[in-house]
């Protein structure tokens, strides 16, 4: 509607008629819809009201109002009708102010999973400073507290969808008899002036935030093998596919869809920055750190690039986002003392510009379904390791290279027991001095040249020496090392490992 006055003129329009939705950008908890309107404009000023249209879950905190360059905007305003039934929409109010407050709950169980993961991660990797024993009853500590947090979340989801269900039926209590009437919309309604010099037709974008929609990752991981006979034993990169799962309460049509990775914030505030003593060495293993810090993940959009278009469901719909190759070294790891099998595995590096956000990944190895794992959340430079399975075929004719043979000498925490390491002759942490060449040096091992064929190449070092956090005082201490081999075709290798136990007390020793 069109109204002319001596001082200005007014434009009203509605959202879900007279704006067409082009930009959609889904953060994980919510989304910015962009709707466009055309106007025209006379010269001075004009007053335009959006009267009606916008969802029911429209969110005023994220308005952002867009127009051309050569228009001034002002006098933004947002105002709310009263209800036709208040008694109606105070129950609504309600339901919507509880699902707000589980949706927030349900986001804060699903951190608190993040964390209690992270911690297990952290714990495990210093596995090396607690018995089996212990190592037990964390893992069953672990497994308990993952259990209640699970069955948390599942209650607030089931809450949550009540909720929905609720609203619904609330909602249309008094709706049109007739589904072409229209959905129940917000009522909320934007105001706002424009000043033009001289008469001409904007382009108006408005953006405004909705709850109700969300999304998670999934992934494909493809690897693939060089069966070139002359290479055999390299390994190509990997490449992953993006599975974005979205669930929404609005349809969508024919728009452009961005994901963003990180949900918009205010601006960030410095928190105090305490220092205290690092633990000893040695000292109690049940004494692990606390809970780790969340992983804070870049900010990063991926807009798809075709339009798109989604019905409205609470069940969501899946959407491949891209396909992009990542930077990966293999390895082969055999572990003799237990078993016989070779296992391959990759060191996966997100070389993509985008975060992954965590999430459950199928691993293919060469067209066949190897594993599936869980991804933490991986910034792009970063790095994880990849399980591809058992090595199933062995050529003897063909070169092997990378393989890494683990093994381990005992270790003890009794003074009055030695043990020496004297083939291969590495050294303990303590005697190097610390500083990165060393840390490069460790990672290299020293070489084996002992009865070792001409094509052939053995290095000896410390277990765990790639693993972060790349404390060279800790090498050594679970007793693990590992010979880094490369074999040529049609030869085999022998490894001998030394050590020596003196026993000061004349006791007997356990389990020798």
């Amino acid at each position: 509607m069109i109204t002319n006055d001596p001082i200005s003129r007014s434009v009203e329009l509605n959202a879900a008629q007279d704006g067409k939705i082009t930009t959609v950008t889904l953060y994980p908890y919510q989304a910015d819809v962009t709707r466009t309107f055309h106007c025209q404009l006379d010269s001075g000023l004009t007053r335009v009201k959006v009267v009606t249209g916008f969802p029911s879950s429209y969110d005023e905190t994220r308005l952002r109002i867009k127009v051309g360059e050569s228009v001034i905007l002002g006098d933004v305003k947002t105002t709310w009708a009263k209800a036709d039934s208040e008694t109606n929409y105070d129950r609504i109010d309600t339901l919507y102010e509880k699902k707000s407050l589980l949706q927030k709950a349900l986001a804060r169980c699903k951190r608190m999973i993040t964390a209690l993961d992270n911690y297990a991660q952290t714990a495990l990797d210093k596995e090396g400073r607690m018995s089996p024993l212990d190592v037990g009853r964390f893992m069953d500590s672990y497994e308990e507290a993952g259990a209640k947090w699970d069955s948390k979340v599942e209650k607030l989801e089931k809450e949550i969808r009540e909720i929905e269900d609720k609203i619904d039926e609330e909602e249309n209590s008094d709706a049109p008899s007739d589904a072409s009437d229209g959905p129940k919309y917000s009522r909320a309604s934007v105001s706002f002036s424009l000043t033009s010099e001289t008469p001409r037709s904007v382009d108006i974008n408005i953006t405004y935030g909705v709850s109700g929609a969300s999304w998670y990752a999934g992934y494909d991981l493809l690897a693939s093998s060089n069966d070139d006979k002359k290479n055999h034993g390299h390994l190509q990169g990997d490449c992953y596919e993006q599975h974005w799962r979205v669930v929404f309460l609005q349809s969508w049509t024919d728009v452009d869809l961005k994901l963003g990775s990180v949900a918009p914030l205010v601006a960030a505030k410095l928190q105090p920055w305490k220092l205290a003593f690092q633990n000893a060495p040695n000292t109690d293993p049940n004494a692990l750190s606390g809970w780790a810090a969340p992983k804070v993940l870049t900010n990063a959009e991926v807009a798809l690039a075709e339009k798109t278009t989604f019905c409205n469901q609470t069940r969501g719909q899946s959407v491949i986002i891209g396909r992009y190759p990542l930077t990966s070294q293999f390895s082969r790891l055999c572990t003799p003392r237990a078993s016989s099998n070779v296992y391959l595995k990759a060191k996966v590096t997100n070389t993509s510009n985008y975060p992954l956000r965590s999430g459950n990944s199928s691993v293919y190895l060469d067209g066949s379904f190897a594993s599936s794992i869980y991804i933490s959340s991986i910034n792009p430079g970063e790095t994880f390791d990849l399980s591809l399975g058992q090595v199933l075929s062995h050529y003897r004719l063909l070169p092997i290279s990378s393989l890494t043979v683990i093994d381990s000498i005992p270790t003890t925490e009794d003074i009055d027991i030695f043990i020496k390491l004297v083939n291969p002759p590495l050294r303990y942490p303590e005697v190097v001095a610390a500083g990165f060449k060393d840390l490069i040096q460790a990672r290299t091992g020293i070489p084996v040249t002992e009865d070792i064929p001409k094509l052939c190449s053995v290095f000896a070092r410390w277990d765990m020496v790639d693993e972060p956090p790349h404390d060279l005082s800790m090498l050594g201490a679970n007793g693990k090392m590992n010979w880094v081999c490369c074999i040529a075709g049609k030869e085999s290798i022998d490894l001998n490992l030394q050590w020596q136990v003196l026993v000061y007390s004349g006791k007997q020793i356990k389990d020798f």
